[in-house]
């Protein structure tokens, strides 16, 4: 295991941080980030793209979110390629109407203090005027955080992992030797 995988550690973690502290925009955030960067590191180029991010959510994530159809057989909700679609359209242009008309207007329930949540839920008839899939924030964020640390169990001890994490920016608490240098609780990241 190498020096540098506790930084996707620390990356998984902080939205875990993030969602269990009631953070709720930045864990849904975080969260469509992952598969981004996990399909990087995994891949021989170190780079990403649609179709490496609807790879890694289909095999490590989809199987986590399923439903059962009318003959009882389960389904993902949601491709990879619909996730990507959504992960665009919220960091990109702040909008719950994924890129492309791949799937309805996703909304995302935030965990009751109540302890009950909706998931899976397609509401139509709404004023928006157009079907939304409703989606538990905790579920969604919760599964792609076990997702993640499924794959980097299994992932960390490859070479391409090793050669992509090495580039990878990542924290650095003593600074940037010679000319930064902290001994607080400052850190920098490149």
């Amino acid at each position: 295991m190498l020096a540098y995988a506790p930084d996707m550690r620390e990356l998984i973690e902080d939205v875990q941080f993030a969602l269990d502290h009631r953070r709720f925009h930045l864990a849904l955030m975080g969260a469509l980030t992952i598969p981004d960067v996990a399909a990087a590191l995994s891949s021989e180029n170190g780079r990403t793209s649609r179709a490496k991010y609807a790879d890694w959510y289909d095999r490590w994530a989809a199987h986590r979110f399923t439903a059962p159809d009318e003959s009882g057989t389960e389904w993902a909700v949601l491709q990879g390629g619909q996730v990507y679609a959504f992960r665009c359209s919220i960091l990109h242009q702040g909008s719950a109407i994924p890129d492309g008309g791949v799937t309805p207007r996703i909304g995302f329930l935030e965990p009751s203090e109540r302890g009950w949540e909706i998931h899976n839920i397609v509401f139509e008839g709404l004023p928006v005027g157009e079907p939304v899939l409703m989606l538990s924030l905790r579920m969604l964020v919760e599964g792609i955080v076990a997702a993640a640390r499924e794959w980097l169990a299994a992932a960390e001890a490859s070479s391409v992992f090793e050669r992509n994490i090495a580039r990878s920016v990542r924290r650095r608490p003593q600074g940037l030797e010679p000319h930064i240098r902290f001994e607080s609780d400052q850190a920098t990241y490149y």
